[in-house]
Formats: C-alpha cells, structure tokens, sequence
C-alpha cells in the first residue's frame, strides 16, 4: 500500500538534481554500515575499536552513523584496527545522475552548475576494505 510519504518521495525522485542528493548521502551511509558490519564480524565493541585505532569511541560512533568528511588517514587507521586493507577504488557509477552537480537551489528555481560539468558523484568512489593475513595469534 503506498503511503502518502511513498508517493511524494517517488515525485522527489523524479528530479535528477534530487535523486543525485539521495544517492549521495545513501553512498555516504554505506560506508558507515560497511564499518559497522567489519566491526561486529570481529565482534568487538565500538570502545574496542576505538582503542586498537587510536581514536575515540564517539568517533567510532559518528563514523558509522552519519561518516561526513572523513580523511583517508582515519579510515587506514579502522582498516588496520580491524586487520584489514584499505584500498580505494573509482568505480563507474550505476546511476544516471544530471550533467550538473547539484547545490541548494535559489529562489527563482534553478540549479548552478559548476565549472567542472563531469564531475564524478560521491557513488563513483566505492571504499574496498580487504581482509589481511593476520600474523596474530
């Protein structure tokens, strides 16, 4: 049964400047529950974590819940903290996403486009994170 909610986020999407956003942040979301799932098939706890990776546990916390603006060097350090290997990766993306990167729209409706036209989305860059031979026994 679609809801009211249904319907209108199905009208959202039909915006590709919209539907770009969506994606983007669900990119975005991936990686925390990545972690997150890393995490518990070594079944430690975030404090755990935390400890083996030199940070905090509300870090740890944040990146998994909401991970905005992250540098590479913090997730090496999960990587490693989990015994596996960080390796980025650009793939090509799955979705048609509009021309132009989308921004906050002005009041008269239109949507800036950048001078870089082809930028590559947020879900271009897929984050592989391998397993490592432990040595640890």
């Amino acid at each position: 049964m679609a809801t009211r909610w249904n319907r209108y986020f199905e009208r959202q999407q039909e915006d590709p400047a919209m539907k770009y956003l969506v994606e983007r942040e669900l990119a975005t979301l991936r990686l925390g529950t990545a972690i997150a799932r890393m995490r518990g098939k070594r079944n430690l706890t975030q404090t755990e974590l935390a400890a083996r990776a030199g940070m905090s546990a509300s870090k740890i916390s944040a990146i998994e819940s909401s991970p905005k603006n992250i540098e590479l060097a913090t997730l090496i350090r999960i990587a490693t903290a989990l015994e596996y290997q960080f390796r980025p990766a650009f793939v090509p993306a799955k979705t048609n996403r509009p021309a132009y990167a989308a921004t906050a729209r002005p009041r008269h409706g239109r949507t800036k486009k950048p001078s870089n036209a082809r930028s590559m989305s947020a879900s271009a860059l897929r984050l592989r994170m391998k397993p490592v031979a432990s040595s640890r026994q």
